[in-house]
């Protein structure tokens, strides 16, 4: 058995997901464990994982919105040499995944308009559709000619596309969680 059979997405490579533990008839007896093959041939997800002594690790960071279960298949020995083998299921578990990225509906306005022109709404690329995000301009050579409100970005110039046909500005998505 595993004491503990989930483990939370994005964990470092080597966190411990649980302790394995054999059952067996014979009072006091140690074990050894070790990952095999499934003899049916089944797949699994061995590789992501390592022993270390009765510690199952992660050997790289999971992805719940890709791979919400995972199955090893683990031998059980004891001092005897006797062995017993079967499949584990891991359970991921969902926790906040940062935003990708970040997009904007229009990305382009008209020379000479007023300050506060509306440019375009921002929208976040975020893997937790669910997410709540917030907007900041923290850089670029044209960020204080540019106004953020909410995900409106507007203009806090009048701008002539002869002398500058291209502006720069960095803008910074957090979501809530």
């Amino acid at each position: 058995t595993l004491d503990n059979d989930s483990v939370e997405e994005n964990q470092k490579k080597g966190a411990t997901v649980g302790n394995l533990l054999a059952v067996d008839e014979d009072a006091g007896e140690k074990h050894t464990f070790k990952l095999i093959d499934d003899p049916s041939g089944e797949p699994n997800d061995n590789a992501k994982f390592s022993l270390s002594g009765i510690r199952l690790r992660t050997n790289e960071p999971f992805d719940f919105e890709s791979q919400p279960t995972l199955t090893i298949y683990v031998e059980a020995k004891d001092r005897g040499k006797l062995t017993y083998a079967q499949r584990v299921t891991v359970n991921v578990l969902d926790a906040n995944d940062a935003p990708t990225g970040l997009t904007i509906d229009n990305d382009s306005i008209v020379e000479n308009q007023p300050t506060k022109t509306v440019i375009g709404k921002l929208s976040a690329v975020d893997p937790d559709a669910t997410d709540r995000h917030t907007y900041k301009i923290v850089g670029g050579k044209d960020m204080k000619r540019l106004l953020l409100r909410g995900d409106t970005l507007s203009t806090n110039d009048i701008f002539d596309y002869e002398t500058e046909p291209l502006l720069e500005v960095v803008v910074r998505v957090t979501d809530s969680k």
